[in-house]
């Protein structure tokens, strides 16, 4: 046995100690770092072919780091809005560039923020995870509709500043406006009620509806106004009711509005099937209509889709982008970049994105994290064996350093 012969097996298996304790040290450090998985250290021995003998040398062992990347954490509800986490397979997909020119890379640390940009000379927020990588989705159209893909070319950057997101204003062109009208007043009486409409610039305006008691038993004349507008068609119509008090016509009356200023014009079709004529008081039972005021987002929240929808400040709710799930055929063979984030290998195969609401792959969890898979207990009995097995090895490798001295003075 030659001298390099005698010191090899030690030195591989202090060597492998070390790199075991590297990753019990991972472990316990990102304990409580959301989206970590831990990984463990396997060991295998290494053994040489020699020409003058029929058994192989023993060249001590090597270790080999195997990692976890599909074990489910536990999920922990934060009620932080930005908060996601995934329960079942999958990854959320994030590049290291907000324009999609970085590296491409699957995590499950769902702590997202905003983070600021200068693109120009614009300042724009997107959506992070917590080492800074811009988390991407689908982004939805005008209506909130969404157009899914299977490759990250389908994808954008989720951009989350004010700014970049309005609510336009929606002219009003149908509503309801349902009364009773008292049948005992007298011809003359006159009552009067009104609604809300909107002008193509979201500005409110008053449809005013004034109801005049006809000499004509069962019947009133309505004529319609509007503030800061005019009424160019439609304004006049006389209501005509059955014994009953319901009304006979018109149920439907078109009327045409012109607003002042840049506010347009439209028609609206408003119904007024539900107005009766009793022998009570003049009532406004209700009345609605389809016109919405410009809006400016107020909030963010996401649902168990992983649609992430804004809500503005007229009272609406629009789907802004849907976060896809990533996966691969084999999780475990990715590229571990820091724990919580993996690239692609040829190993692993290509990333395939699937959409948690037509699929039973995974589904998201708003308001929650998923927590670091690390068992504590079971990383520091790793620890005291490591560090048994270093101490065996170090007097291993004592013992050879003394037989190569004591041969050497024999030989001398």
């Amino acid at each position: 046995m030659t001298f390099v012969n005698l010191f090899a097996p030690s030195t591989a298996a202090l060597r492998s100690s070390a790199a075991a304790f590297q990753v019990i040290g991972d472990n316990i450090a990102n304990s409580v770092t959301p989206g970590y998985k831990a990984a463990d250290t396997r060991f295998s021995e290494v053994l040489t072919s020699t020409s003058h003998s029929i058994f192989d040398s023993y060249g001590g062992n090597r270790p080999i780091v195997q990692n976890f990347i599909d074990k489910q954490g536990t999920l922990e509800q934060t009620q932080r809005p930005f908060d996601i986490a995934l329960s079942g397979r999958g990854f959320l997909v994030s590049n290291t560039a907000f324009d999609g020119s970085g590296a491409y890379q699957l995590g499950r640390a769902g702590q997202l923020i905003g983070t600021v940009v200068q693109n120009g000379s614009a300042d724009e927020t997107y959506l992070t995870d917590s080492t800074g990588n811009f988390i991407l989705g689908w982004a939805a159209d005008a209506n909130g509709n969404f157009t899914t893909g299977t490759t990250v070319n389908s994808l954008e950057a989720i951009r989350i500043d004010p700014d970049f997101f309005a609510f336009d204003p929606v002219a009003t062109t149908a509503g309801a406006f349902n009364a009773i009208l008292p049948a005992a007043e007298p011809a003359g009486t006159v009552r009067t009620g009104s609604m809300p409409v909107i002008d193509a610039e979201g500005v409110e305006h008053a449809l005013i509806l004034q109801f005049t008691k006809s000499a004509t038993p069962n019947t009133w004349d309505m004529v319609a106004s509007v503030t800061d507008g005019t009424v160019t068609a439609g304004g006049t119509a006389t209501l005509t009711f059955d014994a009953t008090g319901a009304l006979v016509s018109p149920t439907s009356q078109p009327i045409s509005l012109t607003y002042a200023g840049t506010g347009g014009a439209s028609t609206v079709a408003l119904d007024l099937s539900g107005t009766r004529e009793l022998g009570t008081a003049f009532t406004i039972v209700g009345f609605s209509q389809n016109g919405l005021a410009a809006g400016e987002i107020n909030s963010f929240s996401f649902d168990e889709d992983g649609v992430l929808s804004g809500l503005f400040s007229n009272g609406q709710t629009r789907a802004l982008y849907k976060l896809p799930v990533g996966v691969v055929n084999s999780p475990n063979l990715l590229e571990p970049i820091d724990g919580t984030h993996f690239a692609l290998t040829e190993a692993s195969g290509d990333l395939t994105l699937l959409d948690a609401a037509t699929s039973n792959v995974a589904s998201f969890v708003p308001g929650a994290l998923e927590q670091s898979t690390t068992d504590l207990s079971s990383e520091f009995s790793k620890m005291i064996l490591t560090q048994q097995s270093y101490s065996t090895n170090v007097r291993a490798f004592t013992v050879a350093d003394e037989m190569a001295r004591v041969a050497y003075q024999l030989k001398a």
